[in-house]
């Protein structure tokens, strides 16, 4: 039996957040057993999603193609898929500028067309079946298909599906022939099963915080716009003679090939004073360093540590990370130079020395024994982690000095999901169907206090759950419905740590949007960008360092004395007098793990 390409076109996951159940590897698994050779996604506005299917798309050896649903004024959408990888590529800067320039209001079809038709290189260009530009703008549409055939598009095709009402297929047939534009078979799915879309129906009006009167009777609405069989596919577009667009279709889904590089870490590269060479300034900076920490620590015998010196300047020269060294330098440099506290190191990197003489790290590496080659070895090629800890009251003035340092389109925060949980789940739905305040909490009450706590565990351990569900058929409903939608991601929000940073525009390398800040987020998540081969750097924002901070800033204030951390012991008669009196008064408390101390409960005293 011969193959048969085909894919829907219209195809929206659950990253197109609140609008779809499709949950990516479902999608792929589910195509691969009903014997689909290639698959689309082509999700509105956003990217997120499009690693996870490229790795399921490998797992399932089903051929990936790469799509954008772009979506402007008056709900109108238009289709955009790469044909290469320059068209990818292209996708992710359409996507980049809908979310930056365009993500406040829905830009006019003017500022729309313009943008498409700068990055059209090897992108399908199609009007969709559904929500299209073209029907939207029908007087001018005859303008609009001129314009972007005139564009380096791979081609510029008119979207059709059988599932559309009569008047509209005949309006796009007719626009098809004045205008001489090719039709194409572009069908949607938006989830997996016909059943499916009752909860397609509930979250997507928990997205626009709508209420649903009578929901609960409606359960049994199937819906057309989920995953079919191919040769259902091309039985409803034969019974209606659009043969040809089933052709355009599998022509599309010949010619689409991207392949994704995943290369190592591209560091950016650190611009140094006088046209030196991140080497050369390097060295000049641990040597400086190394005198100053061994004059504050009275070290007299310095050999063994400009040996040590030497040896992992080496290795960081020879395994490229010089410049790395001075980023996390430059950063750390200016929190001492602001008055910034700095954590003194955790992890393998308190075992290097360069990360000592550079203040990057308190830990003298020597005096406790601490090994290098647990931080950095030449025979394990990878990235050197250095996570920086900060006061959480500080942390955004270190976020906005590396965005002036290294430029908008060059630095970004990392972006992260979060999703419905067994309790927001339960929350949403009953808001959906009308429950009132009172039966909302009745559920809250009845869901088990656990940690990570799911829907399924939530029905084994509590007899009011399932109390409740036998209840009514609402209820029922409701918990199946919560349990279905359970997981899927819910809203975005920034990465509490990660940042990272680039010499090349981010967006000629991932998809970005503007995060609330202003400053770039990235549409890929925490391993993802690393997985795209950018340096990520993380920037923990500490409470306790916020309380150490404050600390010493009463102490300071209520005893007139101020106190050296790295000195602290309780031999010290001024640290046993302090204590002491924390003892007796409750002003605070030391926790004696060295370096680590923190001082609790302060207030000054009179």
């Amino acid at each position: 039996m011969a193959v048969v390409l085909f894919a829907p076109l219209q195809v929206i996951s659950a990253n197109s957040l609140l609008k779809s159940t499709l949950r990516i590897e479902d999608y792929v698994k589910r195509a691969a057993d009903l014997g689909y050779q290639s698959l689309v996604l082509s999700d509105i506005d956003v990217m997120y999603g499009v690693l996870d299917f490229y790795h399921a798309c490998q797992k399932y050896q089903i051929k990936p193609i790469f799509g954008l649903t772009l979506e402007f004024e008056n709900d109108a959408k238009l289709l955009l898929i790469a044909k290469n990888n320059t068209g990818y590529h292209n996708l992710l800067k359409l996507s980049s500028l809908k979310m930056t320039t365009f993500k406040q209001e829905l830009p006019d079809l003017e500022e729309f067309l313009k943008a498409v038709m700068t990055y059209s290189q090897d992108l399908f260009i199609i009007s969709p079946a559904k929500e299209s530009l073209l029907l939207k703008y029908y007087e001018q549409a005859g303008e609009i298909l001129e314009r972007l055939k005139q564009t380096p598009a791979a081609g510029v095709y008119l979207g059709i599906d059988p599932l559309l009402a009569k008047q509209e297929l005949l309006a796009i047939k007719l626009l098809a022939q004045q205008t001489q534009t090719a039709l194409i078979a572009a069908s949607a799915v938006h989830y997996l099963e016909p059943a499916d879309y009752f909860e397609v129906k509930v979250l997507r009006a928990i997205g626009e915080a709508e209420k649903l009167s009578g929901v609960w009777n409606k359960k049994n609405t199937l819906g057309k716009n989920y995953l079919k069989d191919i040769t259902q596919y091309h039985e409803e577009y034969r019974a209606l003679g659009l043969t040809k667009a089933l052709d355009a279709n599998a022509r599309l889904c010949d010619l689409a090939q991207v392949t994704l590089d995943f290369p190592k870490t591209k560091l950016p590269h650190f611009k140094t004073p006088n046209g030196m060479s991140a080497k050369a300034y390097l060295q000049k900076l641990c040597q400086e360093g190394l005198r100053q920490r061994l004059v504050a620590d009275q070290i007299t015998e310095t050999k063994p540590y400009f040996d040590r010196l030497k040896q992992e300047l080496a290795v960081i020269d020879a395994m490229g990370f010089d410049d790395y060294f001075l980023i996390v330098w430059d950063v750390t440099n200016y929190a001492h130079n602001n008055q910034i506290r700095i954590g003194p190191g955790r992890g393998s990197a308190a075992g290097s020395l360069v990360s000592y003489v550079l203040k990057i790290t308190d830990v003298d590496p020597l005096r406790y024994g601490l090994l290098f080659e647990r931080f950095l070895n030449p025979e394990r090629a990878q990235m050197p982690d250095i996570d920086l800890d900060i006061p959480d009251t500080k942390r955004d003035q270190i976020i906005k000095y590396v965005h002036q340092k290294y430029g908008h389109e060059h630095m970004a925060q990392i972006i992260t999901f979060g999703t419905l949980g067994a309790r927001q789940a339960i929350r949403d739905v009953a808001r959906v169907m009308g429950l009132t305040s009172f039966e909302i909490d009745e559920w809250s009450k009845a869901l088990p206090h656990k940690f990570k706590l799911t829907l399924k565990e939530a029905y084994q351990e509590s007899q009011k759950v399932k109390n409740l569900i036998a209840d009514s058929q609402r209820n029922e409903l409701l918990f199946k419905t919560a349990l279905k939608l359970e997981g899927l991601p819910r809203h975005y929000s920034t990465h509490a740590a990660g940042v990272i940073l680039s010499d090349e525009v981010l967006s000629d390398l991932i998809p970005v949007q503007l995060g609330t800040d202003q400053i770039l987020l990235s549409q890929f998540a925490k391993g993802q960008v690393e997985e795209a081969g950018l340096l990520k750097i993380d920037f923990l924002g500490l409470r306790n360092l916020t309380i150490l901070d404050n600390a010493l800033k009463f102490v300071r204030n209520g005893y007139q004395e101020k106190l050296d951390l790295k000195q602290i012991s309780l031999e010290d008669p001024l640290t046993l007098r302090l204590f002491q009196a924390g003892q007796t008064n409750g002003v605070f408390q030391f926790e004696s793990t060295g370096i680590k101390n923190v001082l609790r409960r302060l207030h000054p005293t009179s």
